[in-house]
Formats: C-alpha cells, structure tokens, sequence
C-alpha cells in the first residue's frame, strides 16, 4: 500500500512504510538520502475521492520524487477506486496471469506515449528455457542471446502487448484474458 505525505495540504513525500504508529502521532519517516520528511497527514487510497485529485498528486509526486506516477480509477464499484501507482518501466521482469496461473514473458522492451507495453522473453534455446538475469551468468546468457537476436532479424521472437484499460491500475495481454504481472511469476493453481 502507497501513502501519499502532506504538509499544509500540499504533497511532500510518497512511501509504502505506514506512518501510523497506533497513537495519535504520525511515525517519523526518512527519505533514500535520510533526511527526515516534515508531514502532518497521510493518505492512501480509500481516502481519495477524484480522478482529479489524484492526477494533480501523481504529477506533483512525479516532479518532487523524481519517478514517473500515474493515477488511477479502477471503476465505481470497487475498493481503493482511486489512487497512485509508479507504473512499469522497460526492463521491468514481468508475467501473465489468470485465475491463479502464472507464466514469465520476460522484460518490458517498449511503453508507448498511450501506455502499450510490449515485452519479449529472452530464450536460450528453441525449449524456450528463461533466464535468470540476477546472476552474472544469467546476464552474459541474456547477452549472447541479445546478439543472436540482433544477428538475425529474421529469427522468430516472443513479444507479448498489453493494453492499459483506460484509467486503470492494470494492464491486460490483447485478447483480455490475461493481465500483466510484475516479477517473474512461474506457478498454476493448484485447484484446477
């Protein structure tokens, strides 16, 4: 969970640390660089009650942490409907997912201006083994696979498109079934 710091009614801080400590006082919250956030409430996102309020939080939180935000609203009808969320960035680990089955499609190699994203699994060999690039090995495996790529362009390649639907906080595979998970996720549910 997200919260949104402010002081004077104006944004200052954005963190997913809770500044409640269950008394009337607010935590004392550090930024990356350690200096101590001056705030006097907090919000997340049941407490937001606009789309409009929420974009005007995402730009100010864009402009003074550094990192692109993006407001969201899931539809009437749903818990947390409005909020803030740092969206995925290309070579983000992503994966799809539904109904409890997950499946890696590699990293994010493009976001259009509308918010497409396309991604494409780096194989190793024609068994489509994927690759851990956490580890030294892993990167020198995507690279070489990076150059074979780029040696043949012919050379069949695995992309996978999602669509943000419309203001929302998620992304679903074209087609609609599927939607774009962060991580890489590898796991089915055990109850079909």
């Amino acid at each position: 969970m997200r919260y949104v710091l402010f002081s004077k009614g104006q944004v200052v801080h954005a963190t997913t640390e809770s500044p409640f400590t269950g008394t009337p006082k607010l935590k004392e919250i550090k930024r990356a660089d350690g200096s101590i956030v001056t705030y006097d409430k907090a919000k997340t996102d049941p407490d937001f009650k606009s789309f409009h309020e929420v974009e005007l939080i995402a730009e100010q939180l864009t402009e003074i942490m550094g990192v692109k935000y993006l407001a969201y609203d899931n539809g009437a009808g749903t818990s947390h409907r409005y909020g803030v969320m740092v969206p995925p960035k290309v070579g983000d680990d992503v994966s799809y997912g539904f109904n409890g089955d997950y499946y890696p499609c590699g990293k994010i190699v493009r976001i259009t201006p509308g918010w497409r994203i396309y991604t494409e699994e780096q194989v190793v060999d024609p068994t489509t083994k994927l690759i851990d690039t956490s580890t030294e090995e892993g990167k020198a495996l995507a690279e070489a696979a990076q150059a074979r790529r780029d040696a043949d362009p012919k050379r069949e390649r695995k992309i996978k498109m999602f669509n943000r639907r419309k203001n929302t906080s998620g992304w679903k595979m074209k087609g609609g079934t599927w939607s774009l998970v962060m991580g890489i996720v590898d796991e089915r549910n055990p109850h079909i």
